[in-house]
């Protein structure tokens, strides 16, 4: 079946693809697989994207959030310092 092997691996797929799935398949297959993989293709990126967009989101969000608290609390903390220096 392989006599005839060239050392480029994407003619060797194609004869693959020739010997094997081209001759068995008819036109209803070919659309059935062409529609599974396009639509596996589309929803998987969407989730896929979806989710490391989500991930650098949120890991870019945590990171900052923990200075701006610190911040937020040395602010309050000299505000409560000057309110008491200005009521005694």
């Amino acid at each position: 079946m392989f006599n005839n092997t060239s050392p480029n691996p994407c003619i060797n797929i194609r004869e693959l693809y020739e010997r094997t799935l081209a001759a068995h398949s008819t036109i209803a297959t070919a659309r059935l697989v062409r529609l599974y993989f396009c639509i596996l293709l589309i929803l998987c990126s969407i989730i896929g994207l979806s989710l490391v967009n989500s991930i650098f989101v949120d890991a870019m969000v945590s990171d900052n959030n923990d200075e701006l608290e610190k911040q937020v609390k040395e602010l309050n903390e000299k505000m409560d310092k000057l309110l008491q220096q200005r009521n005694h």
